[in-house]
């Protein structure tokens, strides 16, 4: 019996996914907790991937991202029907270009599914190195995607664009809580927590987003190490990542 991710990504067989999000992360080596299974599905297939996730079970959750709790069930908080209201500001836009899924049988394991269109993150199974889409140049002694049967993991330098594309349109937004959380993903997890070099988008074709990574790396200073109580802490490695690794001393 499948369980979890795998068990989702079975359903949504044979529509070929990105995974994205903390699970992307994950594969890649960064420690975090994860909330929620965000897949990239082509924007032709979304309604069929939609149909596959309901015909299996799962529920259209129709309320914002930001919540995993259905504000009908909390009609008589109104402290927490506030802070609703202000929050899901934050999500507009992502909440009007996904679809999100709840699974009620929960000996599966399975989490909050998300079906992301993936021109909303700018990663293309077909054609990886279309204009306006990440760019597999800087990283093609990797493969754009690693494969697993129908799911697609974005290695470490199209996944680190593909975030950095989506804070760029998602930073209209009235609140910013959710580019917060995708700044936390880029910098602090896959830069930081990975080591990643500064010049790793160097060859990257869009400019802006190589200038808006300078800058929020502060490119130019010596790159931080890793400390955990004033101790160097271990370096997270594995041959995905490696060779875009800080030169350890």
């Amino acid at each position: 019996m499948l369980y979890g991710y795998k068990f989702v990504a079975n359903v949504l067989q044979p529509l070929q996914v990105v995974v994205w999000g903390e699970l992307a992360l994950g594969y890649l080596g960064v420690p975090t907790v994860l909330n929620d299974y965000m897949f990239g599905v082509s924007d032709e297939e979304l309604d069929m991937a939609e149909h596959k996730l309901i015909s299996a079970g799962f529920v259209r959750q129709t309320w914002s991202f930001c919540s995993t709790r259905d504000p009908e069930n909390m009609k008589n908080h109104p402290r927490w029907q506030q802070w609703y209201a202000n929050k899901r500001t934050a999500y507009q836009n992502f909440d009007s270009v996904t679809r999100r899924f709840d699974y009620p049988d929960e000996s599966r394991h399975v989490t909050r599914t998300i079906l992301l269109p993936t021109s909303y993150l700018r990663l293309s199974i077909s054609d990886p190195g279309q204009a306006g889409y990440a760019d597999p140049t800087p990283s093609l002694s990797q493969p754009a995607f690693y494969i697993d049967a129908n799911l697609h993991w974005p290695n470490v330098v199209m996944l680190l664009q593909s975030i950095l594309m989506v804070i760029e349109e998602e930073s209209y937004a009235p609140r910013l809580d959710f580019v917060g959380l995708l700044k936390a993903w880029a910098f602090t997890y896959l830069v930081n927590d990975l080591s990643l070099r500064h010049d790793v988008l160097d060859s990257c074709r869009d400019a802006t987003l190589k200038e808006y990574f300078d800058k929020k790396t502060n490119r130019g200073q010596p790159q931080p190490i890793r400390e955990k109580w004033n101790k160097p802490r271990p370096l997270i490695t594995n041959e995905r990542i490696r060779e875009f690794q800080v030169v350890q001393s």
